[in-house]
């Protein structure tokens, strides 16, 4: 009788030697899973990034509040608060892009923020107006450049 155990238990071990292991699955599987993440990684679109997030490299102005208002289908305003971080009479030139999904500039427009006491604040209205451009509209662009 134990010699009839020995024998089974020892054609269980055969065939399990013979079957591929757990962990070799368990490894295929966790393969797998990462390349499917890979490939959901590669096709996430294209990130814009501001470098100069909310200040312009150099300026003496930074943006304090920025606010997106749509009027209809065919207008969008938008309203900066810019602060003057010097001490002196400041000035600089504030162009507002707006871009679509894609990136691609849609409109842009430039404004002069005129002489800014030290410390002082100065608001700019940007209007934008073309056929369907707050359905195209997806996110603006800031640049200030000292004058």
């Amino acid at each position: 009788m134990k010699e009839k155990n020995r024998n089974m238990n020892k054609g269980i071990r055969t065939k399990l030697r013979k079957t591929v292991p757990l962990w070799v699955v368990i490894l295929i599987i966790v393969s797998l899973s990462s390349v499917v993440v890979a490939v959901d990684i590669n096709v996430l679109p294209v990130e814009h990034i501001s470098l100069w997030s909310g200040t312009t490299a150099n300026s003496n102005f930074t943006i304090q509040d920025q606010i997106v208002h749509f009027h209809g289908p065919n207008k969008i305003v938008i309203k900066l608060t810019l602060l003057n971080n010097n001490a002196n009479p400041s000035s600089a030139d504030v162009t507002v892009f707006i871009e679509d999904s894609s990136g691609n500039n849609l409109m842009n427009e430039t404004q002069s923020t005129g002489s800014v006491a030290g410390g002082s604040t100065v608001e700019l209205n940007f209007d934008f107006t073309g056929t369907g451009i707050s359905a195209e509209y997806a996110s603006d662009f800031v640049e200030i450049v000292d004058t």
